[in-house]
């Protein structure tokens, strides 16, 4: 949980890191996706005993949470601001390609971003915006370079074919 708040203070400050480092956490080890995934699910919550009581990780600490409470978890929070921040700034989006499997991922976020959310993170409802329009402009476009890709495995597969049509017996 400690590193979820270390990555966030990076997120914060990129524009006074190396671009190396920019190129590491979006390419290398795809922090977004990453984030996303932890946002699924939610390592913070722990759901407990006969009553089935939810602790949360706070500090250093499983503490119990208040049914009343609808705060948002510390960890949580820090997790949606490295996320925004890895999103919205240039230096992020300019060596993030987003591709099919990446839309599909970050696309599912928007369904968490709810009113009670955005009234504790207002950041998140452009954050929502975006990624609405996002998963519409998924739907609406279909890459060429998929299409291609398509035909170039098909020719592929038949030139492999003809090659070793005589070589081998099959059963």
């Amino acid at each position: 949980m400690k590193c979820i708040s270390i990555l966030r203070y990076l997120t914060d400050h990129l524009e006074n890191l190396p671009l190396g480092v920019t190129a590491r956490l979006m390419i290398t080890q795809d922090i977004p996706i990453v984030l996303a995934n932890l946002l699924d699910m939610k390592p913070w919550l722990k759901v407990s005993g006969e009553n089935n009581n939810t602790r949360v990780f706070e500090g250093s600490d499983w503490v119990l949470e208040d049914e009343t409470a609808s705060a948002l978890p510390k960890i949580e929070g820090q997790v949606w601001i490295a996320l925004y921040n890895l999103l919205s700034k240039k230096q992020c989006t300019d060596k993030y390609e987003l591709h099919h499997y990446r839309i599909n991922v970050l696309g599912k976020l928007s369904g968490h971003i709810n009113d009670v959310l955005i009234r504790q993170l207002p950041i998140l409802e452009k954050l929502r915006e975006w990624l609405l329009r996002l998963s519409v402009a998924q739907t609406h476009a279909q890459s060429a370079k998929d299409l291609v890709l398509i035909e170039a495995v098909a020719e592929i597969q038949q030139s492999l074919e003809n090659r070793y049509a005589n070589r081998y017996d099959y059963y």
